[in-house]
């Protein structure tokens, strides 16, 4: 592949030796967070339980001035492992709130996410980074690409920050391009592509390290009908020849068709 960009790059990698310095302090210090760093970092056994996402009384509040939101009442929700789930509801239901507590990118006020049987709310911040760098990835409607990288290099970068060999990156990369339909464009930068194409690089990016979970808010949002088509085409494969766990955010029912479930929302609370 084209070198990365030389200040990019050092940045990265930068990073890169801070994650692990950040490791290995605490495996020095803390015996406990050892053997939670351990948990966290260790392969999935998938013969272990059906669940991979249970949701106990998540209830999360915003203040808005003087006024408190209840954005999410007393939510339970369980997961299976392989499920594709379309989260749906009204505007302001709480649909992208309620993913970002499953999703570990915000904390409930009250309440339990457990991944795969780690309960989430023991672990801490930099626990909660690591879990989510080695066990989630995430798609996002605005594609979230970075410009002055190509195809290839926005992939690249994810797989780097998890500390694997350039020839791992790079060959990973270039396959789960391959896979999303962009064999042909690895050097392309994204002012080249077309919204459908960016998305495939931002779903190629979040796939790279073979998640357990993907999340995905609104991935279609800006996306035309045909593209969309497209997209959900590509979560359906994934789904059903890779098993791959599949929560997503939808507004429109015809997306939610491809998902084995839905879980619906109003006011904060789920629908039964």
């Amino acid at each position: 592949m084209g070198q990365i960009k030389g200040e990019t790059m050092k940045i990265i990698q930068k990073q890169a030796e801070e994650a692990v310095i950040s490791v290995d302090k605490i495996r020095k210090q803390n015996g406990d967070a050892v053997k939670r760093i351990d948990e966290i970092q260790k392969p999935i056994d998938n013969t272990i339980v059906d669940t991979i996402i249970e949701g106990i009384d998540i209830v999360r509040t915003f203040k808005m001035g003087e006024v408190e939101v209840r954005a999410l009442r007393s939510v339970n929700v369980r997961i299976r492992r392989g499920e594709f789930i379309a989260i749906m509801g009204p505007s302001g239901s709480g649909k992208t709130t309620l993913l970002n507590q499953l999703g570990l990118l915000d904390t409930p006020n009250s309440g339990k996410i457990l991944i795969d049987g780690t309960d989430t709310s023991r672990l801490s911040d930099s626990e909660k980074g690591k879990f989510r760098l080695h066990n989630l990835g995430y798609v996002f409607q605005d594609y979230a690409l970075l410009p002055e990288l190509n195809a290839m290099e926005n992939v690249y970068i994810s797989l780097m920050m998890q500390g694997k060999s350039k020839t791992e990156c790079e060959s990973a990369a270039a396959e789960i391009l391959s896979a999303v339909g962009l064999g042909d464009r690895l050097q392309q930068l994204p002012s080249k592509m077309s919204g459908g194409q960016q998305q495939r690089v931002s779903i190629a990016r979040a796939l790279a390290h073979s998640p357990e979970v993907l999340f995905a808010d609104e991935p279609c949002a800006n996306l035309d009908s045909e593209t969309s088509k497209e997209v959900l085409d590509l979560f359906e494969k994934f789904n059903q020849e890779k098993r791959q766990t599949i929560v997503m955010v939808t507004h429109e029912e015809w997306h939610a068709e491809y998902a084995d479930r839905v879980i619906r929302l109003k006011d904060g609370i789920v629908q039964e």
